[in-house]
């Protein structure tokens, strides 16, 4: 009577851990796949990333800085949903002119666009794609070069891509 109430409990035992290890494996994959964007799948990489120092744009003033990109989709057409840089001695950029001339905030680069080969934040399927964005600010701002700036790239697929890169 015994061996069978032992045997039981190793059972149970057995079945319990059983439990638990598939929930801990459930929990890595949903936690993982939050980090990501929703997906396992990263297709977007940041092959290159320059960000050269000068002045940013704004509605009466040209840039004399640049946002260089070439981004590896290795996925399908997706956009580039918006580029945030941050930095000691600058407020928040968040606008970002496709030209190199002043130009009021209304002309700015639209992140919200669907896909479309034409538009500045269009990152075709398949191919290495390369971007120069002009940070706008209200009022110019100086990136100066040497300093670090901190990064975030989104794209409508939901992968983010953030880090810091010192101007040039």
């Amino acid at each position: 009577m015994a061996s069978k109430a032992i045997t039981s409990m190793i059972a149970i035992i057995l079945v319990i851990v059983l439990i638990v290890s598939a929930l801990a494996i459930s929990i890595t994959v949903i936690r993982n796949s939050i980090r990501s964007g929703g997906s396992n799948v990263k297709s977007v990489r940041i092959s290159s990333l320059k960000l050269y120092g000068g002045l940013t744009a704004s509605a009466s003033a040209n840039p004399s800085s640049n946002f260089t990109i070439l981004i590896d989709n290795s996925g399908t057409a997706i956009t580039i949903t918006g580029i945030t840089l941050r930095g000691s001695n600058i407020s928040l950029v968040t606008a970002w002119d496709l030209g190199n001339l002043a130009s009021p905030a209304a002309n700015n680069n639209n992140f919200a666009l669907p896909y479309g080969v034409a538009n500045g934040n269009a990152v075709p399927p398949a191919v290495v794609s390369s971007y120069t964005f002009y940070p706008w600010s209200q009022t110019q701002q100086s990136i100066v070069v040497g300093q670090t700036f901190y990064y975030i790239v989104t794209f409508s697929n939901g992968q983010l891509i953030s880090g810091s890169v010192i101007a040039l």
